[in-house]
């Protein structure tokens, strides 16, 4: 596969959106809706976890997961997350 990338941009950060987009797609997640999608509780953003499948919500502390492709925005659905987990990502 081939790429064009500016001449102001590394190879390295060419090859990390290619691999986010390869992630998305893994999971059947189109970009746009990741980009409309907010935490039903917060309405804050959202972060994917592609190996784990889930969109977390780092105000809400909570994980919704990815199931098929398709997000379940659901709260009761959601698996809560620890202090420890939350670490890896921004609030």
């Amino acid at each position: 596969m081939t790429t064009e990338q500016d001449s102001n941009q590394p190879e390295q950060t060419v090859v990390a959106r290619e691999d986010k987009k390869a992630s998305r797609a893994k999971l059947g997640l189109e970009p746009k809706m990741l980009e409309l999608l907010v935490c039903p509780l917060t309405h804050g953003r959202l972060m994917l976890d592609v190996e784990k499948s889930e969109l977390i919500s780092a105000k809400a502390k909570l994980a919704y997961p990815v199931r098929g492709g398709i997000p379940i925005m659901l709260p009761s659905e959601a698996r809560e997350m620890d202090e420890d987990e939350l670490a890896a990502y921004p609030s």
